[in-house]
């Protein structure tokens, strides 16, 4: 098995076990005094945004290209960086929906569903999922799956910052 197939699976494997982590914490908190969770609410989000924006920077590059904003000399290594980019698109897709799963479990707050803040977390989270709906029976001869599946994960944005501000 070559160096990349092992990092993906290895980067399932942590999905998976982030994720079952996830399923026991909910279990255990539901109606539970949380204590003092907030930190690691706090450093789940800030994960799950850099492993989202990971998965972002795959577009950034692909537009860049395709408007021909990079110089010819760095050209080649934007392509390579593209190709690994998209090649750790799925695996690290997991990643952050098990990091979102782990977040959710964390800061979800079952006595008030209704706070300001949980309503924007709820909102990013449904166009995320709807997102990697789209990414996940994406074909190459449906292209308006892509475009939703991209136009979707722009929308997570702005309620995006809302959360964080």
């Amino acid at each position: 098995m070559n160096m990349n197939k092992k990092a993906k699976a290895l980067i399932y494997l942590v999905s998976g076990f982030i994720a079952i982590l996830s399923l026991f914490v909910f279990y255990y908190y539901i109606g539970r005094d949380k204590g003092n969770l907030e930190d690691v609410g706090e450093t789940s989000g800030t994960l799950l945004a850099a492993s989202m924006s990971f998965e972002m920077l795959i577009f950034f590059f692909i537009q860049a290209l395709k408007r021909r904003l990079v110089p010819q000399r760095i050209k080649r290594y934007v392509v390579l960086i593209i190709k690994y980019l998209r090649l750790y698109h799925n695996s690290m897709g997991a990643l952050a929906m098990s990091l979102l799963l782990f977040h959710i479990s964390i800061t979800i707050d079952l006595t008030n569903l209704f706070r300001s803040h949980l309503l924007t977390g709820y909102v990013i989270t449904a166009l995320v999922m709807i997102s990697v709906l789209m990414g996940l029976f994406y074909k190459p001869k449906i292209k308006i799956l892509i475009t939703l599946h991209i136009t979707f994960a722009w929308f997570a944005s702005l309620p995006f910052l809302i959360h964080v501000a």
